[in-house]
Formats: C-alpha cells, structure tokens, sequence
C-alpha cells in the first residue's frame, strides 16, 4: 500500500465524518430552534390571556366595590 492510499484510506472517512457530523447538528439546532420560538409564541399568547383575565378580574372588582357603595 502506497502512502497516498494509506492517506486516502484515512482521511476520506475522516472528511466525511466531520462533514455528516456538521449536517446533522446544524440540523439538530435548526430544529431546536423552531420549537423554540414556537414556545416563545405560545408564551406570548398566555401572557395575553392572563393580562386579559386580569383585566376583567379588576373590572369585577370595580363593579362589586359600587355595588357595595350603594
């Protein structure tokens, strides 16, 4: 065997390797990175629905504080 097939034998799998490896961890991120902004909306949409209850919550205490009033 030739020092260029040694080479050829150890490095071609080598380069592939690293090159699978950067592939399927730039799509691992990718993915992770989905879910997450999905999270980021789904976060944003409860925050809404809180602030909104809430609102409605102090309304119920303005209403039910004039009632007591009267």
């Amino acid at each position: 065997m030739t020092d260029t097939r040694l080479y050829l034998a150890i490095g071609v799998p080598v380069v592939v390797n690293a090159t699978m490896l950067g592939i399927v961890a730039t799509l691992l991120l990718n993915h992770i990175n989905s879910h997450v902004t999905a999270l980021r909306g789904d976060i944003a949409s409860i925050r809404a629905d809180i602030r909104d209850l809430t609102s409605k919550v102090v309304e119920l205490d303005v209403r039910l504080d004039r009632l007591e009033r009267r």
